[in-house]
């Protein structure tokens, strides 16, 4: 594809301001269940396409920074001034540019909608550890797309981590927290808590042991979910939560019964 030129640019940018401003005008308040659904799919695609192109812009700053003239000595300087971006924001933008420069199956999944922004934004703290063989991860990105688009990430993102060499994955029993890759693992099971019924988002939860740390459960992905802080204490009054071999969730109450 050719690259465009200013003019076709700056129209483009107008015409999605414009598209993106009669959007917001709708009131779905009376629509109903069915083109509520299609709206609220709709606007996650938008918003997963629209922070790709924002990834997108980032990468070409990065790559060819024509503002250091005005000061903006690198990128990270120049989103957080001019984009008014947060230093963790402008961050986060800047390393998911590099992993989906190096994985365009990703790539190609985050410019459509496909792929969420937190599963890039995970996906890009594992492409950015440098103990992880980069054979290995682009062996196995596919893989890891295919699991992220169905948000079942911990297996893989596990194995992937095991087979390079020194990375610090597996914790086992020396620390009771997960930490790093390993939490980034756990959180990517979910979109929310993994309690049934419950939608508290992972932003909001923990990292949780499936079996507990007190009853020698390893601080490993396989052995964690993410449960919600109300979920956490409901959990230490004698209820079980674990994953079988086909990534299907448990719920196991005090008395043996499974919660549907």
């Amino acid at each position: 594809m050719d690259p465009a030129s200013d003019g076709d640019i700056v129209a483009l940018l107008a015409d999605a301001v414009d598209a993106i401003t009669t959007l917001g005008s709708i009131d779905a308040t009376t629509a109903d269940a069915q083109v509520l659904d299609q709206l609220v799919a709709g606007v996650e695609q938008l918003r997963r396409m629209t922070d790709a192109a924002a990834t997108d812009a980032a990468a070409i700053v990065d790559a060819r920074n024509p503002f250091r003239s005005q000061g903006y000595m690198n990128a990270r300087t120049y989103l957080k001034q001019r984009a008014q971006l947060s230093g963790p924001e402008a961050h986060r933008r800047l390393q998911t540019a590099h992993m989906r420069d190096r994985l365009p199956e990703w790539s190609n999944a985050a410019r459509s909608g496909t792929v969420g922004v937190a599963q890039s934004e995970a996906m890009a703290r594992v492409t950015a550890n440098t103990h992880i063989d980069a054979e290995v991860l682009e062996r196995d990105a596919g893989m890891l797309l295919d699991d992220a688009i169905n948000a079942a990430l911990v297996d893989h993102i596990r194995r992937v981590v095991y087979d390079s060499s020194g990375t610090i994955i597996e914790l086992g029993r020396r620390s009771r927290l997960f930490r790093g890759s390993s939490r980034d693992a756990v959180m990517l099971l979910l979109t929310t808590c993994v309690w049934i019924g419950c939608d508290q988002p992972v932003a909001w939860c923990d990292a949780d042991h499936s079996l507990g740390w007190k009853a020698h459960g390893p601080t490993v992905p396989r052995n964690g979910q993410p449960l919600c802080n109300g979920h956490q204490h409901l959990k230490e009054t004698g209820f079980q939560v674990y994953r079988d071999n086909h990534g299907h969730w448990h719920i196991i109450d005090p008395h043996g019964n499974e919660i549907t």
